[in-house]
């Protein structure tokens, strides 16, 4: 595995940690690819073609040629999935960016 893969995996491995108790954990999960604007838009189709279907945003201008779009990742999304999916970004020729957020939220009762 190289290095940029374990990283991948520790990254993945860490945003999806959960907590437990009286709380509940929301995770936010984004893949951002940048690049040309064909490589992109074929990478967004690939992307909406799964089952389940992920949610991509529209393909936006960042200047020089180049696009990003952001594709939502749900919060079972493996960490296995990540990694290929970083990996058919690379394949496309676009360079990405993973975000992931958590808020932990009360529980009422």
């Amino acid at each position: 595995m190289s290095v940029r893969s374990s990283i991948l995996v520790a990254m993945a491995l860490a945003a999806l940690a959960g907590c437990s108790g009286d709380e509940h954990t929301k995770a936010e999960q984004h893949l951002m690819v940048a690049g040309p604007e064909d490589g992109v838009n074929r990478f967004a189709e690939l992307q909406r073609s799964r089952r389940p279907t992920l949610v991509v945003s529209s393909v936006r201008p960042v200047g020089k040629g180049r696009v990003e779009a952001i594709v939502s990742l749900p919060a079972a999304f493996s960490s296995r999935e990540l990694v290929q999916t970083t990996r058919e970004a690379l394949a496309a020729g676009l360079e990405y960016k993973f975000e992931s957020r958590q808020s932990v939220l009360p529980v009422r009762s």
